[in-house]
Parts: C-alpha cells; structure tokens; sequence
C-alpha cells in the first residue's frame, strides 16, 4: 500500500487526535509514525489503499492528505 501524510487540524484535544487515527485505521490503514498532536505540524503517516484517500480528506478532523515521498530540492 501507498504511504500518505495526514495533517490533522492544529488544536485537537487528545480524543479527536485519537479519532482520526482510528477512522484511518477502519478504512483500512495502518499508521507507520505520528506526529506530535501538539506540535507544529499535527498529523501522521499512514500506509494506506489509495481508494480511501477521498474519504479522510473529508474527515472533519483534517488539514489534507498527500503522498509521502522524497522532496528534492534544485
């Protein structure tokens, strides 16, 4: 399965941080790191069948969903 980056919204309390690990679990994740919930950049990796991806962009809970790779700089 594909590695994506979930950015969840700055400011979740613990449960809704919780929460959207687990909805990306019941779509069929499995959560490969996280990232603090109170740090600057919320979120975390999820390997993860592409089909889903439409669905957690729609969670209230989050910022976006990208594809996980190497960025390259010029």
């Amino acid at each position: 399965m594909p590695k994506y980056i979930v950015s969840l919204k700055k400011g979740l309390n613990n449960e809704d941080y919780e929460a959207a690990h687990q909805h990306a679990r019941d779509l069929g994740g499995r959560i490969d790191s996280t990232y603090n919930r109170e740090g600057p950049a919320p979120g975390f990796v999820v390997d993860f069948p592409a089909d889903a991806v439409g669905t957690m962009e729609k969670a209230s809970n989050v910022e976006a969903v990208e594809s996980n790779g190497v960025a390259e700089t010029q």
